[in-house]
C-alpha cells in the first residue's frame, strides 16, 4: 500500500468515527429533549421524578427536581384524604414523604368529614391492631345517634326505617332499631288516630290503613271505612256502581236498599248504552249485569201495542243467524214507544196505535230486559224512512236482506237507540 492510499484510508476512518459519534450525541439530546416535553405536558411528580432520575446529568436536571418538588407538593394539597384509595396511590407515586405524615393527615381528615360512609371506609382500611380503630367506632357510634335520636324522640319511624337500612351493617344497630321503630310506630299510630277516628274522609283513612298496617289502629280505620258504607249518602257521594253495589248486597234490610238498587241499574244502563267507557270497571260491570238476566220472551208485543184506533204490524226474522230482535217503534207526534220481541227465524203480528214511527231495531242472543235489550253485546239499526200507520193501513217488515226490498236500514249507536 502507498503512502498516498495509507493516508486517505485514516482520514476516511476518522470521519467516520466523528459521524458516529455526532449522530450518537444528536440521538441522546433528542431523547432527552423528547422526555423533558413529555414531563412539562404531563405537570405530575412522577414524570419529573421520572426524568430526574434517568438524566440527573443534564442541563435541566436542577429544573427537573425543582418542579418535582412543586408538583409533589401540588398533588399533596390536592389530594382527597377521605379516600382511601386514593391515600394508598399516593404513598406509593411519592416515597419523598415519609408515610407517617400521611397517614396522620389521613386520619386527620377522616375524623373532620366524620359522615359515616367516610368513617366505614376508613375503618375498614385499617389494619385489626390499628390503636385508632376505637376512636373511629365511637365516632361512628356518635355518628349514628345523631340521626337516630331525634327519630326516636318524635316517634318518626319511616325515618326510623330508612336508618335502619342505612345502618344495617354496624354492630347490631339494625336490630336495635327495629325494635324502636315497633314502639314508635305504634305511638305515632295512636297519635294520628285520635285526629282520624271521626273522620269521614274514606282517602285519609286508606292513607292511614297503608301507613300503619298490622297495627291495632290500622284495623279500627277499617272498621270505620265500613261503617262509612253503612250510611247511603256517603254511598251516593262515591256514585260508583261498586259503592252501590256494595251497599245493596251488605245492606238488604236497609230501607234505602231499594233506592241503591236503582242507582245499581242507572249505573248499568249508562254503561250498556254507552255514556260510560268500561275501562277497569269491565269486569264489574259484566258480572252486575249477569244479575239482570232473563229468560227469552215469546215473539210479541212487550208494551205499547193494541188500544183503540190501531193498524197491523208484521215482522219476519231470518232463520240464520241465531240472533233475537227487540223492535222499537218510536211515534214522531208523542214521543210514545212500542216495544216487540221477535225470536231468531219466526213471523210475530202485533196492533199498533195509529201514528207516524221512526223503527229501529236491536239484535243480541242474551236478553236482559227492556231495559238493558241484548246488554253489551248488542247490534243497532234503524230503518231509513218513517211509518204512517192509519185507519187499519200496516206494514210487514222483513229484517233481513231480501231482492228488490224496500227496507233500507243503517247501523246506529246505542246511545242514540
Amino acid at each position: 500500500m502507498t503512502r498516498y492510499a495509507k493516508g486517505s484510508l485514516f482520514y476516511i476512518c476518522t470521519v467516520a468515527v466523528v459521524t458516529v459519534l455526532i449522530l450518537l450525541f444528536r440521538s441522546e439530546w433528542f431523547s432527552e429533549w423528547t422526555e423533558w416535553t413529555s414531563a412539562v405536558a404531563s405537570g405530575t411528580s412522577r414524570a419529573y421524578r421520572g426524568y430526574y432520575s434517568k438524566w440527573r446529568m443534564s442541563d435541566r436536571a436542577q429544573e427537573a427536581l425543582l418542579a418535582w418538588e412543586k408538583a409533589s407538593q401540588r398533588e399533596f394539597k390536592a389530594l382527597n384524604w377521605t379516600r382511601a384509595y386514593a391515600v394508598e396511590t399516593f404513598i406509593k407515586d411519592h416515597p419523598e414523604f415519609p408515610e407517617p405524615d400521611i397517614r396522620k393527615a389521613q386520619y386527620e381528615a377522616v375524623l373532620k368529614n366524620g359522615s359515616y360512609d367516610i368513617l366505614q371506609q376508613y375503618l375498614a382500611s385499617l389494619p385489626l391492631a390499628d390503636s385508632r380503630r376505637d376512636e373511629i367506632e365511637k365516632r361512628i357510634d356518635s355518628v349514628v345517634m345523631s340521626e337516630v335520636r331525634p327519630a326516636l324522640m318524635n316517634d318518626d319511624f319511616q325515618t326510623l326505617r330508612v336508618l335502619s337500612k342505612k345502618y344495617s351493617d354496624w354492630r347490631g344497630c339494625q336490630e336495635w332499631i327495629e325494635r324502636r321503630i315497633a314502639l314508635a310506630r305504634d305511638n305515632s299510630a295512636k297519635a294520628e288516630w285520635t285526629r282520624l277516628a271521626y273522620s269521614n274522609s274514606e282517602w285519609e283513612l286508606r292513607r292511614f290503613m297503608d301507613k300503619y298496617s298490622g297495627t291495632t289502629y290500622a284495623a279500627e280505620a277499617e272498621k270505620r271505612i265500613v261503617a262509612l258504607y253503612d250510611d247511603f249518602d256517603y254511598v251516593k257521594s262515591k256514585g260508583t256502581l261498586k259503592a252501590y253495589l256494595d251497599f245493596a248486597d251488605t245492606h238488604p234490610n236497609s230501607p234505602r236498599v231499594n233506592e241503591a238498587w236503582r242507582c245499581v241499574a242507572d249505573e248499568l244502563e249508562s254503561y250498556v248504552f254507552k255514556r260510560k267507557a268500561l275501562g277497569a270497571d269491565e269486569s264489574l260491570v259484566r258480572s252486575t249485569l249477569a244479575r239482570y238476566k232473563k229468560a227469552r220472551p215469546y215473539s210479541g208485543g212487550l208494551y205499547g201495542t193494541g188500544g183503540y184506533y190501531t193498524s197491523p204490524l208484521q215482522i219476519i226474522t231470518p232463520s240464520t243467524g241465531g240472533e233475537d230482535y227487540f223492535v222499537k217503534l218510536v211515534n214522531k207526534a208523542t214521543g210514545g214507544t212500542v216495544g216487540i220481541y221477535v225470536r231468531s227465524g219466526m213471523t210475530t203480528k202485533v196492533e199498533v196505535p195509529d201514528g207516524t214511527y221512526s223503527v229501529r231495531y236491536a239484535t243480541g242472543s242474551q236478553w236482559y230486559g227492556t231495559r238493558f235489550l241484548f246488554g253489551l253485546e248488542a247490534h243497532y239499526s234503524k230503518a231509513g224512512h218513517e211509518f204512517v200507520f192509519r185507519n187499519g193501513s200496516g206494514y210487514s217488515l222483513t229484517l233481513q236482506k231480501v231482492a228488490h226490498g224496500n227496507l233500507h236500514t243503517l247501523s246506529m249507536s246505542a246511545k242514540d237507540f
